[in-house]
């Protein structure tokens, strides 16, 4: 597939609406920095146009001039990564030039610096932007200025959004439109830039073929008016496709000694080929890509919202993966003659990035826009808008709308903490030297990853991995375990926890433990689907983990780092959502309620739940002298009564309901095919949530028209809450552990939600629990925090204590608490 390389290479063309102005109005600097530009030397361009007009702040309608600097100064941003700087820049302009009053001048000007943000998005895989902005830019161009190379720019540009989008038709009708202006109006046989377009249409329909004749031709047919940069491209996409066809040596010929601004995919190229062909210092290729696509990241998510980052981080993560992947196998090879201790624990830095920098970034930016007083408004304009998202009656237009609102929110939210704090490279991300420094004497640290083993360019097979940190350690120590996909198959088998079942045991743990001692507390931050796994219910023999080991989970590593700044109030609070009132004030017919009638004692079908009430009112009435303790039952259990506890929340929120994560069928219940989904990261977040007071009426599609909640309360939603005092949050429900944990950094579900949120410690279910054995645990659970037990220590105990009534680790081991 192409779809990487597209992600990375830029289709930025001088358009000819400036060139014609160019022409007319020529000056030195105009002149200076055009050959720079097509030079493919940006910063010298950049720097040039800084010295001698410093900030473009205002444009006049006749300052042709002026606009050719500032498109100049927007291309080389770009061209530069400078993503962040380039949009707000472009949007400024956009701006003062929409004030104008019309003129063709106007919507020329508009439709160039439409065209410029529809690249940069597109870069950024925000697909649905470029498209929005690409159209808005084919909109300014009349009848006759439909036949320039400014027009072909955008239809090209518009193709590529089309591929991206999966809509090859329209990507056709583009390109074909764009071919037949040049037919009619270009003297050369060379595409340049356009080719790009057609080279990912042709990968697109699997004539790999073409693409490479197209490629080689380009390039044997170059004319000297072809920038710089569009040649460098033809040659990243043709050294792309020569690797996929294992032509190591002709594409190592071919980037071997460019250099191309922070173009990832060149890079990556770069350390792949030396690594195939065993040339030059392979290690240093490797940070070189690791060093850009560390400062890439940090300028993406700082600035752009999280619905243009998303798609991004999805593929950069497993392409980092993969690259860095080269230097891990040589730690399992023990080559110890070639390796030195810095290379490993850079190798591991990295490693520690690509794991925890979506959440840590995404706590960072939610920490500071509570603390900041515009952006906490801004924030909770959002949050209204959110609200308006889950009216089921809205039109298809007002839901594009309020997205459109929300991702520019987003931005401007962002856009205030970062300056305020010169962007978010100051965050602290956890490092190999940070974790040695938070570990105590009497720990260790497991940190699971995937390990992508390179087989030849572009294919893989991938791993479950291990490093081992103590706080002695020099190093960490890599060890390679089990296939993912062995695993994986093994967590789908129900009898994962029997006592005789040992598989799970020899595949992973038996690995590791001849490095661990069993006096140590093992710390354990897990991957993909391990997230699923409670690691002390596994069999070890006669024995379970949790017998021979004191095991605790964590999100990310940073939890570490705040553990001792848990808040420690004279008197704590505690407020309790049970017994809860499903069916409130609705006259459903109970053949129409899905799933309803299906359970009784398990917290998995939506029936009153009889012992949460009993669970809620004993805990209530056991902390009554330690806890300042509320509950909400019956009809008052309500999804807004849960959100009013935001910026007010209590040292303990604990919640005993119905849990749910979708998947499947599920995901046809028509609650969930009711939502308006901002983003896929709201879609995986969408997919669980639990039920409060009424839900029952939502969950099968009716709506009230007056009724501002639909009483279903999904992690989408609670991410947006802030829960900064609350402690420990219990989930009290089915599945409350789960989410889709398929990239490196987490589980996306309400364990997330409740960290984004602002909560510290946090119970959950990996399954369906019953009903009676649920409160038995709880009620043990918060007798030992009532004799003043640490939460996890009290968590461990009252867990023991369940598994001697119930020897079945269905019913004693869904449970498990993290930090």
């Amino acid at each position: 597939m192409y779809e990487i390389m597209r992600r990375f290479v830029f289709l930025f063309i001088m358009l000819i609406i400036c060139a014609s102005a160019y022409c007319q109005n020529l000056k030195e600097l105009q002149s200076k920095v055009n050959t720079l530009v097509l030079q493919g030397r940006y910063q010298l361009a950049l720097d040039e146009i800084e010295k001698d007009w410093g900030s473009i702040d205002i444009l006049q309608n006749d300052s042709e001039e002026l606009f050719i600097i500032a498109f100049y100064k927007s291309y080389c941003l770009i061209a530069l990564s400078d993503y962040d700087s380039a949009d707000t820049f472009i949007t400024k302009l956009s701006d003062q030039i929409i004030a104008w009053e019309p003129s063709k001048q106007r919507n020329e000007y508009l439709a160039t610096l439409d065209y410029l943000r529809g690249t940069l998005y597109l870069s950024m895989n925000n697909f649905s932007g470029a498209n929005r902005l690409l159209m808005s830019s084919k909109s300014y161009f009349d009848y006759e200025s439909r036949f320039g190379n400014a027009y072909v720019n955008v239809l090209f540009t518009l193709a590529s959004v089309k591929l991206a989008l999966g809509q090859k038709l329209m990507a056709k009708l583009y390109i074909d439109e764009a071919n037949d202006i040049l037919s009619k109006t270009s003297k050369s046989s060379s595409l340049g830039a356009y080719s790009i377009t057609l080279v990912n249409l042709y990968d697109e329909i699997g004539k790999r073929e073409n693409a490479i004749s197209l490629l080689e031709s380009e390039l044997q047919n170059l004319t000297p008016d072809v920038a710089q940069n569009t040649i460098l491209q033809i040659k990243i996409a043709l050294a792309y496709f020569y690797a996929q066809e294992k032509k190591y040596q002709q594409a190592f010929d071919l980037v071997s000694n460019i250099e191309y601004g922070d173009n990832l995919i060149l890079y990556e190229l770069k350390a792949s080929l030396s690594y195939l062909l065993k040339k030059g210092n392979v290690s240093q290729k490797i940070q070189d890509y690791n060093n850009k696509m560390m400062r890439q990241s940090y300028s993406l998510a700082s600035h752009f919202a999280d619905i243009e980052f998303e798609d991004y981080w999805a593929s950069l993560s497993m392409v980092s993966l993969s690259v860095n992947g080269i230097l891990v196998n040589s730690f399992f090879q023990g080559h110890k003659g070639s390796i030195d201790k810095k290379e490993i624990i850079d190798t591991y830095n990295y490693l520690l990035f690509l794991k925890n920098f979506v959440l840590v970034n995404k706590l960072a930016i939610s920490e500071r826009i509570k603390n900041d007083t515009e952006a906490a408004a801004l924030s909770s304009q959002a949050s209204g808008l959110y609200q308006e998202l889950n009216d089921p009656h809205l039109s298809k237009d007002s839901v594009g709308g309020i997205k459109n609102q929300l991702r520019l929110l987003d931005k401007k939210m962002k856009s205030l903490v970062s300056n305020s704090l010169s962007g978010f490279s100051t965050v602290s991300f956890p490092t190999f030297v940070s974790l040695k420094q938070n570990l105590r004497e009497d720990e260790v640290m497991l940190d699971f990853f995937p390990y992508y083993e390179f087989i030849s360019y572009d294919t893989y097979h991938v791993y479950y991995a291990v490093s081992i940190t103590t706080k002695e350690s020099q190093v960490p120590k890599f060890l390679k375990l089990s296939s993912v996909e062995q695993i994986d198959e093994l967590l789908r088998n129900s009898k994962l926890y029997d006592a005789k079942n040992l598989v799970f045991y020899s595949e992973i743990w038996k690995k590791i433990e001849r490095y661990i001692s069993k006096e140590k507390k093992i710390l354990i931050s897990p991957t993909l689907n391990l997230n699923k796994v409670n690691f002390g219910a596994i069999s070890c023999g006669a024995k379970r983990l949790g017998d021979v080991y004191q095991l605790a989970s964590i999100s990310t590593l940073n939890s570490l780092f705040q553990r001792d700044c848990v808040k420690d109030s004279a008197k704590k609070s505690i407020a309790l959502f049970g017994g809860i009132d499903y069916d409130a004030s609705i006259s459903v017919n109970k053949k129409n309620v899905q799933d309803t009638s299906k359970t009784k004692l398990d917290r998995s079908g939506f029936d009153y739940l009889p012992e949460t009430l009993n669970e809620v009112t004993d805990i209530s009435d056991l902390l009554a002298g330690v806890m300042n303790t509320t509950v909400y039952s019956g009809q008052k259990a309500t999804e807004s009564q849960f959100k009013l506890l935001s910026r007010h929340s209590p040292s303990v929120i604990h919640i005993s309901t119905h849990g749910f994560y979708l998947k499947g069928k599920g995901l046809k219940a028509p609650f969930f095919k009711n939502l308006s989904l901002s983003s896929k990261i709201t879609y995986k977040m969408s997919k669980c949530g639990l039920l409060f007071s009424g839900a029952n009426n939502a969950w099968n599609g009716i709506y009230a028209q007056d009724v501002e909640e639909d009483c279903i309360l999904t992690a989408a939603e609670v991410e947006k809450m802030d829960l900064s005092n609350t402690e420990l949050v219990v989930l009290s429900a089915c599945d409350t552990g789960l989410g889709d944990c398929e990239s490196i950094d987490g589980v996306y579900g309400l364990s997330r939600a409740f960290k984004i949120a602002g909560a510290h410690t946090i119970v959950m279910t990996l399954w369906k629990v019953n009903d009676l054995v649920t409160k038995e645990f709880m009620c043990e659970f918060y007798g030992q925090i009532k004799e003043g037990l640490e939460y996890h220590e009290a968590f461990r105990i009252a867990q023991k204590k369940l598994r001697l009534k119930y020897q079945d680790p269905l019913l004693w081991a869904p449970f498990v608490i993290i930090d």
